[in-house]
């Protein structure tokens, strides 16, 4: 299991710690795009990922490592929090299981294989428990997915606020 932690005020960048509280990668997203960059450290070797929308505001969400398209997303409807997601050969659906929890869900074949569970008031700390097996990259990529969403109904309620 990963442990994702907001750094800074405004939440725009995270850490993700293995259960062994060691920081495995570092996000930082975009304030006002849909985009992020990934920077990954493994035995003295750091790679680098971007993640992007493929338009400015519609088409597939990209998982790049250079220009090669190593998974993309599909949000099939504007009205629902799901992802349709392809991986190395497997596709995969990322919904909320419920309207009224923040809880999102990782599904292969219509089985639960994983959940990302926010904690706190303010989400600045997420539990990612996607299955091991899956590369430490992918299941950033599945993080960040969620975590789009998850500033969308932020954005909207601060707008509907004000």
């Amino acid at each position: 299991m990963l442990t994702a932690q907001a750094k800074g005020f405004l939440g725009s960048a995270y850490e993700l710690a293995d259960d062994e509280s060691k920081v495995a990668a570092r996000l930082k997203t975009s304030s006002w795009r849909e985009r992020a960059t990934v920077e990954i450290t493994e035995n003295g070797y750091t790679s680098s990922y971007r993640f992007q929308r493929q338009g400015s505001v519609s088409g597939a969400f990209l998982l790049l490592e250079g220009e090669r398209v190593v998974a993309f997303a599909e949000k099939p409807s504007a009205f629902r929090d799901r992802f349709e997601i392809s991986f190395s050969g497997d596709n995969f659906n990322l919904r909320k299981p419920s309207f009224w929890k923040q809880e999102f869900v990782l599904e292969r074949d219509g089985i639960v294989i994983g959940s990302l569970v926010p904690k706190g008031i303010l989400r600045r700390r997420i539990l990612v428990d996607l299955p091991e097996g899956f590369p430490l990259i992918f299941r950033i990529f599945v993080f960040w997915l969620a975590l789009i969403v998850w500033k969308r109904h932020q954005n909207a309620a601060v707008a509907g606020a004000g």
